[in-house]
């Protein structure tokens, strides 16, 4: 008895610190897309503005903190944001740089956790032969320490993410932070309120890209180390998680469909169980993790709940084992 006590205390004591949020995304402008059945315990909310032309709109601002004040309302445990990625090109530009920044006081205003930003610097497949990432890297490094000195006081995380080696299309690239060597330079900063995140089903497009085109040059990634072997370890401050299907190749008319449910998706259950195993195992308190899924009502979901489900039965069986 006194062994069975001991081990359900450790599998407690466990069961507390391993505390993933679970965040539902919902365009930014449309809070209608709030599923309440999504809320509760554990359970957050991610508004996602999608495209930098909607800056032009002159009532976006205000569209803006009408949807973030219904979303505040249903108490979520969490609530982020994730500025726009298409035509929102920010590093040397002054106008979306100032974008940004009012994003992130708005953002402190409703008390908003996360802010998630990709890079933003689109090449296409006849440019990217002539980029030097590295240096490209080094002038994002200098907007980030700006950014985590304007943060200072604030409660709010600017979270990194990484992008697919190609996009969806095979025409072009965002190959600033692919692979999780990329974030090295950041990592190495230990800024405060600008972190790395890492998005799952970016790096398991990655990973598949690289293993079938291994002689492909320019690709910000060792092909002798896989990716999951490099990010052990690495502090991750947040996540985004779903599967894909397909792969877009340079030269190739082929689309990758992201936003796919694990459970069918291209990569194996087991390979995507282990993946979550290692998130588990190196999750702390409160570490949020975004289900990017794809449904066809968005005002009413489904696959996402299919998605949940199928992560927790893996994450009580994860407790259940390290916990004895």
């Amino acid at each position: 008895m006194a062994c069975l006590l001991l081990n359900l205390s450790c599998y407690l004591e466990e069961r507390t610190y391993f505390n993933l949020i679970y965040n539902m995304t919902f365009y930014g402008l449309n809070p209608s897309q709030i599923d309440h059945r999504w809320l509760g315990k554990n359970r957050g909310l991610e508004a996602n503005i999608f495209d930098g032309f909607d800056f032009d709109d002159p009532f976006f601002w205000s569209k803006l903190k009408i949807s973030l004040q219904v979303a505040k309302s249903q108490n979520p445990s969490m609530l982020n944001m994730h500025f726009p990625t298409d035509h929102a090109s920010y590093v040397n530009n002054y106008c979306m740089q100032k974008n940004l920044y009012r994003f992130l006081d708005v953002a402190e205003q409703f008390g908003v956790r996360h802010v998630v930003l990709h890079a933003n610097y689109f090449c296409s497949i006849n440019e990217i032969v002539s980029v030097n990432f590295d240096e490209v890297r080094r002038e994002f490094l200098v907007l980030f320490e700006k950014i985590d000195s304007y943060l200072v006081g604030s409660g709010i995380t600017v979270d990194v993410e990484n992008l697919p080696i190609i996009g969806n299309q095979s025409i072009d690239y965002d190959s600033v932070f692919v692979s999780p060597e990329d974030f090295s330079d950041l990592i190495n900063a230990n800024f405060s309120h600008v972190k790395m995140m890492w998005d799952v089903g970016h790096g398991l497009i990655t990973q598949t890209t690289i293993d079938g085109m291994m002689n492909i040059q320019h690709i910000s990634s060792n092909p002798k180390k896989t990716i999951w072997a490099q990010l052990q370890g690495l502090p991750i401050d947040y996540y985004h998680f779903c599967s894909f299907k397909g792969l877009a190749f340079p030269f190739s008319s082929n689309i990758c469909e992201e936003g796919v449910c694990p459970q069918i998706g291209d990569p194996s259950q087991q390979q995507i169980s282990k993946i979550l195993g290692n998130i588990f195992s190196n999750c702390s308190v409160d570490t949020g993790m975004t289900l990017e899924i794809q449904e066809n009502d968005y005002t009413h979901r489904d696959n996402i709940f299919q998605t949940l489900k199928w992560i927790e039965e893996r994450e009580q069986a994860w407790l259940k084992a390290y916990g004895g």
